[in-house]
């Protein structure tokens, strides 16, 4: 296995028999995202809503949220949320109270959090 692109700090979590890698940066801020299947072996690459890196990742049940994050081509960070939902291929959207980069999620039952790292 190989991602797509070659990136520092992209954002990893695993959930149920998959690895994604999302975002990052090479010369450029990206936006790929890498979607593995350990079982299958197959790679699928699709996009963020945004190029950024230094996101916040965390899985629960089939969904992973990515959020947050900056940009080294404008030097800016986001308050953008992008939603995986593993289970049925799809991606939603939400956003931040305020844009926010190089932070830890964790989700615990229902309620979601964050810290700055």
């Amino acid at each position: 296995m190989s991602l797509s692109r070659a990136r520092a700090l992209p954002a990893a979590v695993s959930i149920l028999d998959n690895v994604i890698f999302a975002g990052g940066y090479e010369i450029v801020t990206s936006d790929i995202v890498d979607i593995f299947d350990v079982n299958t072996n197959i790679r699928k690459t699709v996009k963020l809503s945004e190029p950024r890196f230094s996101i916040a990742a965390v899985a629960y049940g089939s969904r992973v949220l990515f959020a947050g994050g900056a940009n080294i081509d404008n030097l800016t960070t986001t308050k953008k949320v992008d939603i995986y939902h593993l289970d049925t291929d799809t991606w939603s959207a939400d956003s931040l109270s305020q844009a926010r980069a190089g932070w830890l999620l964790w989700w615990p039952e229902t309620k979601l959090f964050c810290r700055w790292i």
